[in-house]
């Protein structure tokens, strides 16, 4: 079997030893030079046969939406633009507005596309939090019953959970199973706590210099 090298990409996530922002001020210089010769910091990669390519911006890998400059900003506006094509489907294509239907319908059909591998990208901000979240507050909106309720009204009278609360839980189950060896480690160093009643303690590397 012979691959396509052709359409192979490749992501740099490059950090210029002469940039001095915020983010890379605190490092000295041998922090840089360890960064700089790391193999997913390189301009270019040349392929076995001689191909040469360039870094992109974006790559899509499994569904999922990577940027260079390390957010989720594309995979997250992406998603929801996808989700909230796939709900005004919705709400045109059937009549009925009950809370039976529509729910069903938000679940089998919006919801999924909304956490389709959110251990991975799951927002920290609250704008990003807040315009994923903008398409259930939409959608619960017109449902029959609830336009004059608030968000979380709505949310109890349904039995739904935000879903931001939702990323959290499905946090907390990865953990579990990265502590329990069902789920690959991705580096994670868990201390048990000797006499605590909180249990094992997850400790991993910061991303910021600063922080160590």
């Amino acid at each position: 079997m012979t691959l396509h090298e052709g359409k192979f990409e490749f992501m740099s996530y490059r950090l210029n030893p002469t940039d001095n922002t915020s983010e890379t001020a605190s490092y000295t210089a041998e922090d840089l030079r360890q960064l700089w010769e790391l193999p997913f910091t390189q301009s270019f990669y040349e392929t076995p046969s001689g191909i040469v390519l360039t870094p992109s911006a974006v790559i899509k890998d499994l569904g999922i939406y990577m940027s260079s400059d390390g957010t989720w900003r594309v995979q997250i506006s992406h998603m929801t633009k996808s989700a909230t094509t796939v709900a005004n489907w919705v709400l045109s294509a059937f009549k009925n507005r009950s809370p039976e239907i529509m729910i069903m319908l938000f679940k089998t059909l919006v919801r999924p596309l909304l956490e389709y591998c959110c251990t991975v990208w799951s927002p920290v901000s609250t704008g990003e939090i807040a315009q994923l979240e903008q398409v259930q507050r939409n959608f619960t909106r017109r449902i029959a019953g609830c336009r004059e309720m608030t968000y979380w009204e709505r949310l109890s009278h349904l039995n739904l959970q935000s879903l931001q609360r939702r990323r959290e839980r499905y946090m907390i189950i990865q953990m579990w199973k990265v502590y329990n060896h069902l789920s690959p480690d991705v580096g994670i160093d868990f201390n048990p706590q000797t006499g605590s009643r909180q249990g094992p303690r997850a400790e991993w590397p910061s991303l910021n210099h600063k922080a160590q």
